[in-house]
């Protein structure tokens, strides 16, 4: 199958499961195509509920960098409050702050992404997450097609394949 999001863009898939920084790809390739986002479907009466997947970048200084205290200043002073209020006005994206996800829940395009930062998870994918993603990926392929009782072996397969990225 080809790419999801390309899929989804060329009107051949009818959902795609995707972040807050998909809308822009999906706005320009597709800029006529109309669609509504929706928070991330959960198993009813499974507990815990309303457990959504973190993707998040983070803010680093190389060690090598001649002005690393400058660029830590720097970082310091674009997380503060004030700062992030204006960057995500500009850039549409959920908050990371706490004291803000209040102020985005009722924004058009990042309010159902703000309204599920504080029940998103993070999940460590190794050194090497692209291994870790293509493992999963490979899992999901190849169980499409399995017989039931080859599942458990698909599954543990794609687990040792992750944990090598984890050791």
């Amino acid at each position: 199958m080809p790419n999801s999001l390309e899929m989804f863009t060329s009107g051949n898939l009818a959902i795609f499961f995707g972040y807050s920084y998909h809308r822009a790809s999906i706005e320009a390739l597709a800029p006529k195509l109309n669609f509504s986002v929706a928070k991330l479907p959960q198993i009813e009466g499974t507990p815990p509920t309303n457990i959504n997947f973190a993707n998040y970048w983070v803010e680093v200084v190389s060690k090598k960098s001649q002005h690393a205290n400058e660029a830590w200043d720097f970082i310091q002073f674009i997380t503060q409050e004030e700062q992030a209020k204006s960057y995500l006005g500009k850039t549409n994206r959920p908050t990371a702050l706490r004291s803000l996800v209040s102020s985005q829940r009722e924004d058009d395009k990042v309010g159902v992404f703000a309204d599920q930062v504080l029940t998103a998870k993070s999940w460590y994918k190794g050194r090497d997450a692209n291994a870790a993603e293509m493992a999963i990926k490979e899992m999901i392929d190849a169980a499409i097609t399995a017989t039931s009782d080859k599942l458990s072996g698909i599954i543990n397969n794609a687990a040792a394949k992750v944990q090598q990225t984890i050791n």
